[in-house]
């Protein structure tokens, strides 16, 4: 009887060990000031491409198992999610000061020689003292790398 309880106290203990590994993250950044909705934090945890945990760097320290990378920020700042954080002041600030914002479309995915094309279209409808000013051109325009030179 002894021998198949410490059989299944040793089956126990083994399954309880797969389970925290399983369950440890992959990847965890401490030390920092990580940006969340609620305010901020200093650590995440990543498991599987997603934030499991977020807390104080000795909390989500704690949750490391033995394949964990951890990385220290060393006061860095992470801004986690799917976002975009760019802008384009001088676009913004020629639409404040009144500019046509579409004087010249170009169509996105628009071949280097269609992008010529429209540019010297958008020049001709335009007097001598405004601007051509326009969006929605790919930046790679079909070149199959971003542009060099002019």
């Amino acid at each position: 009887m002894r021998t198949v309880l410490g059989w299944i106290a040793l089956a126990g203990i083994v399954l309880a060990g797969c389970g925290e590994t399983r369950s440890a993250p992959e990847l965890i950044l401490h030390g920092g000031q990580v940006r969340t909705p609620e305010g901020w934090a200093e650590a995440i945890a990543v498991r599987d491409g997603r934030i499991v945990a977020v807390g104080g760097s000795g909390e989500i320290e704690a949750l490391a198992g033995s394949a964990t990378q951890t990385l220290d920020l060393a006061g860095a700042t992470v801004l986690p999610g799917f976002q975009d954080l760019h802008v384009h002041p001088v676009y913004g600030g020629m639409l404040y000061a009144g500019a046509n914002p579409a004087n010249c479309t170009i169509a996105q995915g628009a071949t280097a020689d269609a992008l010529v094309e429209a540019l010297r279209a958008c020049v001709g409808r335009v007097s001598g003292e405004e601007w051509v000013t326009g969006a929605t051109a790919s930046s790679n325009a079909r070149w199959g790398t971003w542009p060099r030179a002019a």
